[in-house]
């Protein structure tokens, strides 16, 4: 009888530690070594934007249907006072590998709204070996 309760412990406490609980509030990010780099610009007045957000979607897949069975973790950026920005590609959230990038801007202003984005997948950032050039990111405000 012994042997059963402590086989039955030995079991839940490999089964307690086994598994992997993440902290939404500190999550587990992985990076690939290569970065982007591009420029933001107003659509209108054809100059840069200085400081605008860039924001990268990062998207994977999930093990259950909820969402259609696709998640994404946002990360956001800055353009510095020239309106360039540098950004870092996720490899892994959680452990779950990124299979697309979308990559978006807006101008910081109330009243503004994203009016290009770049798409690729993650295939394409494994090939790179040197910060990737992305096309310029362009704003509109409204």
């Amino acid at each position: 009888m012994k042997k059963i309760i402590i086989k039955i412990l030995f079991s839940g406490l490999v089964i307690f530690t086994a598994c992997t609980r993440y902290d939404s509030d500190n999550p587990i990010l992985t990076y690939y070594e290569v970065e982007g780099e591009g420029y933001v610009y107003d659509k209108i007045t054809k100059k840069t934007v200085p400081f605008a957000s860039v924001d990268v979607d990062n998207w994977y897949y999930l093990l259950y249907t909820q969402n259609n069975g696709i998640g994404s973790e946002e990360i956001y950026y800055f353009a510095d006072s020239t309106g360039y920005y540098r950004i870092k590609f996720l490899k892994k959230f959680n452990n779950k590998k990124i299979k697309s990038y979308t990559i978006a801007a807006a101008s910081g202003k109330v009243a503004s709204w994203r009016s290009s984005v770049i798409n690729f997948s993650s295939d394409f950032i494994k090939k790179q070996k040197k910060t990737i050039k992305l096309d310029t990111l362009w704003v509109q405000d409204f």
